[in-house]
């Protein structure tokens, strides 16, 4: 397919092969001149401020002809039901907007490099977002744009063969914590049936007993129910693995300790296994690297796959630190405190440096929520949680998109939440 453009930017290249090379399986080329454009006789795409000669034309706004970072003027509106913004009004256009430059917009996270505040661990807000102050943080916006993208050139050129989306589920698990009674050193044992003790809470205490006996499984240690819901529903995991130094918010396990350093082999052999980068390394990137390194002695294997804990992501200062160390897939695209789609899209998607007007080889799997979300920042009881997840699964089917949930693997334990997680596979699958 011919792309017919006013300029071609590496901002242009990157979103026409994202919506439709990646999406769609339509191998593209571009070219910025008008006759050339007219005189082809293949399947083509206008997209400047007028139409060139036939074929499908989609009217542009300037962002993507830009090479600097500026607060753009948005003003949404809704198109077909969903919203929509960068407005266009020429007789001729496709649609009434720029699907293009706005699925940029979102996609690069043009907004996170705009002045903006953090919360307490220096994350970007939820609230101050497009999406959410627009209605649409629980849409996978741009998915849909995708499909209809789709359709549009299918209707035009029937002849055109493209390759059909298809919805997909990972799950995926944080281990900040593998076990909470055994295998932790005396002093950290010792000092919790203290702690429990001064509360009265003599039930817990013996729950601690029998564990550390080994007459209770750990409750922690849920790795093996889990195993089983992935082998009896066949679906996909990545498991990530904190390895910092213990600290403020640090709280793992030490590399050396023998269970620990058996555990994430047998997590390996059925899954993707993935760094949890520390807290720490946030603001000390150099951390990142030995990390890393701890992590591939214990699966003897390079690792590419990573997410940040307690999801502490700066854009784009994170994703340069990775790609630095050579991890290509990254998951913390997502929020704390909301549900929803943080890039407005669920499909996995190349990171565009914006800085430095580059698309880099690091691919970013967007996640819908957090359990934490529900239970620790909205403070959502379980049932009352579902109506949310169920939603979010729904909307991510229709739009063929990536649905990948966050779960703490110290989570399962608790009686209330594990139901919900067996509805939420047997629903996402």
């Amino acid at each position: 397919m011919l792309i017919g453009v006013k300029r071609i930017t590496n901002r242009v290249r990157y979103i026409f092969n994202l919506l439709l090379q990646e999406n769609w399986g339509l191998s593209i080329r571009f070219t910025e001149d008008p006759e050339e454009f007219k005189a082809s006789e293949e399947p083509k795409i206008s997209y400047s401020f007028c139409p060139e000669g036939s074929g499908l034309h989609f009217a542009a706004h300037p962002l993507l002809f830009e090479d600097f970072i500026a607060p753009q003027e948005i003003d949404c509106f809704s198109d077909q039901n969903f919203p929509a913004f960068f407005k266009q009004t020429e007789d001729h256009t496709a649609l009434p907007f720029d699907v293009f430059a706005a699925a940029f917009y979102l996609v690069s996270r043009y907004e996170e490099y705009l002045p903006h505040t953090t919360d307490p661990h220096g994350r970007y807000l939820a609230l101050q977002s497009l999406a959410f102050q627009k209605g649409f943080l629980q849409i996978p916006l741009v998915d849909y744009w995708i499909e209809r993208i789709g359709k549009l050139i299918s209707d035009t050129y029937p002849a055109l063969k493209v390759r059909p989306r298809s919805y997909r589920f990972v799950a995926s698990i944080d281990i900040d914590h593998p076990f909470a009674f055994r295998h932790k050193p005396l002093i950290f044992t010792l000092g919790r049936f203290i702690k429990t003790g001064l509360k009265g809470n003599f039930q817990a205490i013996n729950n601690q007993l029998q564990a550390l006996c080994g007459k209770k499984q750990d409750p922690f240690d849920t790795f093996d129910v889990h195993l089983q819901l992935q082998e009896k529903y066949g679906f996909e995991t990545r498991y990530f693995i904190l390895t910092a130094n213990y600290g403020g918010f640090d709280k793992n396990r030490s590399v050396g300790n023998k269970y620990f350093k058996n555990l994430v082999p047998w997590l390996d052999q059925h899954a993707v296994v993935g760094i949890h980068p520390s807290y720490t390394s946030n603001s000390k990137p150099t951390l990142v690297a030995r990390e890393i390194e701890r992590l591939e002695k214990m699966v003897k294997r390079p690792i590419s796959h990573s997410r940040q804990h307690f999801l502490k992501l700066r854009i784009p200062e994170t994703y340069r630190t990775l790609i630095a160390q050579g991890i290509l897939h990254e998951y913390t695209m997502g929020y704390a405190e909301q549900p929803g789609f943080r890039a407005s899209i669920s499909t996995p998607f190349r990171f565009f440096d914006l800085e430095n007007n580059v698309e880099t080889p690091l691919t970013v799997h967007p996640f819908a929520f957090m359990e934490e979300t529900f239970s620790k920042y909205l403070k959502i009881p379980p049932e009352a949680s579902w109506d949310s997840i169920e939603s979010l699964i729904a909307v991510i089917k229709k739009a063929n998109g990536t649905f990948i949930p966050l779960w703490h693997n110290d989570t399962f334990h608790q009686e209330e939440w594990f139901p919900v997680y067996q509805k939420m596979i047997e629903a996402a699958v």
